[in-house]
């Protein structure tokens, strides 16, 4: 916010006060990140999985979606509340979710040639 806040005051300035406002504020927005990021890693136990976002969406093609999940037990949950959705799974996570009783019953991992359109 900040950067985007000098960015707008050093635009309307003249000379070279505006180019030194939106360094300033680069400079700040920069160390106040800094500082947080610090503060939240400080702040992790070691069951956190990380300080950045936990789930990122990375896209879709069609009607496949695309997540990166950092906490293991919040992708296990995940696979199995949507087992009948997912694609491309490997052979050993399929393996390893049966070993454990997270899927009921022999699922067959499907492929997503079959949910290209």
């Amino acid at each position: 916010m900040s950067v985007i806040l000098a960015l707008i005051v050093g635009a309307k300035s003249t000379g070279s006060i505006g180019l030194l406002v939106a360094i300033a504020g680069i400079i700040l927005a920069c160390t106040i990140y800094s500082k947080l990021l610090r503060s939240a890693k400080s702040m992790c136990v070691a069951t956190c999985s990380t300080v950045d976002s936990g789930v990122k969406y990375l896209g879709w093609h069609g009607i496949r979606h695309v997540f990166e999940i950092a906490s293991t037990n919040y992708s296990t949950d995940f696979m199995v509340a949507n087992q009948t959705k997912l694609v491309n799974v490997p052979p050993d996570v399929w393996q390893w979710l049966k070993a454990n009783g997270y899927v009921a019953g022999p699922n067959q991992p499907q492929s997503a040639r079959r949910n290209i359109t």
